[in-house]
């Protein structure tokens, strides 16, 4: 007898489930390659967020899966080849700053060709440093360049320094 009513119970919540799922209709003529699981609002999937005899928040979120045709996943990236990053030359003074010292870093652009110009962004790696001057410099080739900072505590602190090649060779 209770078999029966587990038995009973699992089918019940399988419909109710397959009347809750969304239909999903592929477009004749295309197949989907790979399917993925996307979250989504349901109020991007139902009306009013109205699914069968009741109503969910149209706010709430859900797992779905979406279909991927081939042109989705058939594309081709160009990269160009040419490794660049950011080189120290050095730092002063060489040894641990005090606090409210000025920390002068001079720094280049490694593997950086002659006729292209680059960004080089400075961001403090804590809200204890303070960037002194700018914090973007633009350098052509691998001229050196140099960001000046400051520590207002005692303890490890310091500046991160990203590159981006610019387009058309300078700005």
């Amino acid at each position: 007898m209770q078999l029966t009513v587990l038995r009973i119970f699992a089918a019940i919540l399988i419909a109710a489930a397959a009347g809750c799922a969304p239909q999903i209709v592929a477009p004749p003529g295309r197949k989907p390659v790979r399917w993925i699981v996307v979250e989504k609002k349901i109020g991007d999937l139902a009306p009013d967020g109205r699914s069968g005899d009741g109503q969910v928040d149209p706010r709430a979120a859900m797992l779905t899966m979406q279909p991927l045709y081939a042109e989705d996943v058939n594309w081709e990236v160009v990269v160009d080849p040419h490794d660049f990053f950011v080189e120290v030359v050095d730092i002063s003074p060489n040894a641990q700053a005090t606090p409210g010292e000025t920390v002068t870093a001079r720094v280049r652009v490694g593997k950086a060709r002659s006729n292209e110009s680059y960004l080089l962004t400075a961001r403090a790696s804590s809200h204890d440093v303070e960037l002194i001057g700018a914090s973007e410099l633009v350098v052509r080739g691998n001229a050196v360049a140099m960001f000046r900072f400051t520590s207002l505590t005692a303890g490890r602190g310091g500046i991160a320094v990203g590159v981006e090649r610019l387009d058309g060779g300078n700005r």
